[in-house]
């Protein structure tokens, strides 16, 4: 997977400078005398080649950032904001530690000393914790940060919300073992 990032990184990289000596030597004919419509044309195709480039380098920097990401996110097995936060996960195709909050004291413990407080979902990404947050939050941040390129892929729940009332009365009637 590496192999064929660095190739395609390297294949970019090579169409760069070829198109770029291509539009420098079209500036150069048209300052001759080519006309000012032609010089404009110039700019343009410039522009959109080096935006298109610029997008593929950030895709390819975005995809090796991915793999060497290390997200800690702490969460509850059956909670509307986990929940949230594992579909964002998952609509980024992003590995991750999913920490069960309920069932051990010890990780409960653990994200109370990271965050500083003891609401959840705490998500940790490269050692920064977000505290609290949401699937929307969570997906708002990497997007802000370029650590996950724009997908269209859908959510598989709500990233926005809590638990509703149904499934609260569910969660209480499964009884859940909480050691503290």
């Amino acid at each position: 997977m590496l192999f064929l990032i660095l190739l395609l990184f390297n294949v970019l990289k090579t169409f760069t400078r070829f198109s770029n000596r291509i539009v420098l030597k079209t500036k150069r004919k048209g300052e001759v005398g080519l006309g000012h419509q032609k010089k404009n044309s110039c700019k343009i195709q410039s522009s959109s080649v080096e935006k298109e480039r610029i997008q593929s380098i950030d895709s390819v920097q975005n995809l090796q950032h991915q793999q060497h990401m290390k997200i800690k996110a702490y969460l509850k097995p059956q909670c509307g904001w986990s929940m949230g936060v594992r579909a964002i996960m998952s609509k980024y195709d992003l590995e991750y530690e999913d920490i069960d909050i309920i069932n051990s004291q010890e990780n409960y413990a653990e994200m109370v000393a990271k965050s500083g407080q003891p609401l959840s979902p705490c998500v940790e990404i490269d050692g920064i914790m977000l505290a609290d947050v949401s699937g929307e939050e969570v997906e708002a941040y990497l997007l802000k940060n370029n650590l996950a390129a724009s997908s269209i892929k859908e959510a598989d729940v709500p990233t926005d919300r809590g638990c509703s009332d149904e499934e609260h009365e569910k969660m209480r009637q499964s009884q859940s073992v909480r050691f503290f």
